[in-house]
Parts: structure tokens; sequence; C-alpha cells
């Protein structure tokens, strides 16, 4: 899979090049970021959810959860089935120097609901993906993943929380903004695969 990102807006000469290579367009993403003591919503209501870092799991039970988290996701859906899901988590580990103890799975009532993967990075801590399974969406699990976002960058001193999304993801960017994460950056990526 080869990947281009460009920051928006983006030469309109620039972007034909790159569909007439073979490119198609995979998301227009907004990066986002919060400060790690910002204020944060207290009319949320989130279930109780248990999580246990990676430390406790192995790679092939996180990618079945993984994988499910995909199932009916707005999230770069074009990206969805691409790429093995080994890949995929290599390819998080591989951002930033991969620490197991940032990592989580989340249970609620001890079935799957959710992955959380952080990724420190110097004064920010990276929310590289929170994804809920099918059966537990909109019942708050992504509140709660936020809010132990949040708990833990201002328990280990970081200074902001950054994130990226898709910019046609209504549902993640509105609960993006109800936790006070601001856009600070736009850019276009594209896709092309190459097997």
């Amino acid at each position: 899979l080869a990947q281009i990102v460009l920051n928006e807006p983006a030469p309109h000469l620039q972007l034909r090049a790159i569909k007439e290579a073979g490119f198609e367009e995979l998301a227009k993403l907004c990066y986002l970021e919060r400060q790690a003591h910002a204020q944060t919503p207290h009319d949320v209501r989130h279930p109780a959810i248990h999580f246990q870092s990676m430390e406790h799991f192995s790679d092939v039970e996180l990618g079945t959860i993984l994988e499910e988290t995909y199932i009916g996701s707005l999230d770069c859906p074009n990206l969805h089935g691409v790429r093995p899901v080994e890949d995929i988590i290599e390819g998080h580990r591989m951002t930033t120097t991969y620490q197991p103890a940032f990592w989580f799975i989340g249970s609620v009532d001890r079935s799957p609901a959710c992955v959380l993967l952080l990724n420190p990075n110097g004064d920010d801590l990276e929310l590289a993906y929170v994804g809920v399974v099918p059966s537990q969406r909109e019942r708050g699990v992504a509140h709660r993943c936020l809010a132990k976002t949040i708990q833990i960058a201002q328990h280990d001193d970081f200074q902001r929380i950054t994130l990226v999304v898709d910019k046609a993801n209504d549902p993640a960017n509105k609960l993006y903004a109800k936790w006070n994460f601001v856009t600070t950056q736009s850019r276009h990526a594209f896709m092309q695969k190459l097997c």
C-alpha cells in the first residue's frame, strides 16, 4: 500500500497528478489536539469499563477485537480490509516507541468492548486509535475511552493529547468537539494498492 498525505489546501495540479498516477482519495484528515488539563464535559454518561493493557494480551487477541471495531466504522472506510490486521498493529507500533502499558482493551461485563491505543510522544500523548465493537456503540464507551486517555495524560504529566480523525466521520468529530479538541491542521490522504 502506498500513501500520500498533502497539507490543505493542496494545489489543484498536484491533486490531479496524484489521481492520474492511480491514487484514490482515502480521506480528508483533521489533526486535533487539546490541553491535557482542559475542561472535560460533566454531563456524559458512560458505562463501567475494565481496561487492561497489552501486557495481558497477545497480538492475536488484539487483532481479533480490532477487526471487530472496524465493522461499520466511519473512520477511513476505504482502508478497511486493505491490509492484514497484523500489518495495522505493526504500523501503530512503528509511529513511536511502542509501550504496551499505553495500549488497552476495554471490557464491559467481561466482554470485549473497545480498543484504545495511546502513544507517548514527548510532551504529547497521541490517541492513535479508539474503536468500539458494534454491540457497544452509542452507549458511552467512546466517552469513557476519552476520559481514560485524559486521566493518563494528567497522571503522567503530558501537556497535550493529539489525534487524527477522518473529516467525514461526523459522530467522531462531535465526540472530540464535546471533549474540547480543536483542529490544528487539515490534510488530504491518498492511497494506492500495490498488489
